[in-house]
């Protein structure tokens, strides 16, 4: 995700499956941000006006976590 242009992500504070991201170079806020993310049946939870956290758990695959920055990408794209 560090390489997705308009979102930053901290990876010195990614030590669990939480994943805090600013959306605050993609000129969106949370509330216009996760509404598109639920589209592509992915939720995250706000942290207003621009943080979003994602969690992972153990259902989720290598391969959702791929489809998740995919849908990112085409999100802040």
């Amino acid at each position: 995700m560090v390489d997705i242009g308009g979102i930053k992500v901290d990876l010195e504070t990614v030590q669990t499956n939480m994943v805090y991201f600013d959306l605050n170079k993609s000129g969106m806020d949370t509330y216009q941000f996760l509404p598109k993310l639920a589209e592509y049946n992915i939720l995250g939870s706000p942290r207003p006006p621009t943080k979003v956290r994602l969690v992972t758990h153990y259902g989720i695959s290598e391969e959702d976590i791929y489809t998740t920055i995919k849908a990112i990408k085409e999100i802040v794209s």
